[in-house]
């Protein structure tokens, strides 16, 4: 996923079937980071690969990550690999949502808004991040309950002792 400098992306995700329900998780970025000016007054750029978590045998998780702003950054490329490599029998059926909340407008533009406007902006900003975390807590709750009602119907539905 393309992250644009000074955005926030947010990524969960639930191992919903599948032998003990884990997975392991890498969540990395790449980038080319502008470096001083050259003599030609020009910015050389280096590649950066950097890995933000790394997860483990895990059932279900959260990432955040705020892209710094830096005008001369390109940018980012954020990368999320779920694998299944540790397991040799049982395949898993993962949920997962990925979004991106917009940049902040950026300073130099302040300026140019009048006072009325910039609140408002700086309201709608923090509803719309309210708003992202509460559909992200719905999406866990969701696919918690639907994990809790598989479980209890295939505790109602397995064959008693005395059915042998």
């Amino acid at each position: 996923q393309v992250v644009p400098p000074g955005s926030t992306c947010a990524f969960t995700y639930i191992v919903t079937h599948g032998g003990d329900k884990d997975i392991d998780v890498v969540v990395s970025t790449h980038y080319l980071k502008a470096n001083v000016p050259n003599p030609e007054n020009s910015f050389d750029y280096e590649p950066v690969d950097e890995e933000l978590q790394v997860l483990e045998r895990s059932n279900s998780g959260a990432h955040k990550h705020k892209v710094p702003s830096n005008p001369l950054d390109t940018d980012h490329r954020l990368t999320v690999c779920l694998s299944n490599k540790f397991s040799k029998w049982t395949p898993k059926w993962v949920t997962f949502q990925f979004n991106i909340i917009a940049e902040d407008v950026p300073a130099e533009d302040f300026h140019t808004m009048n006072k009325d406007d910039i609140e408002r902006e700086e309201k709608l900003h923090d509803q719309a991040k309210k708003i992202f975390e509460v559909l992200n807590e719905m999406d866990k709750v969701r696919d918690l309950e639907a994990n809790r009602r598989s479980t209890v119907c295939l505790l109602y539905t397995s064959p008693s002792p005395r059915d042998s």
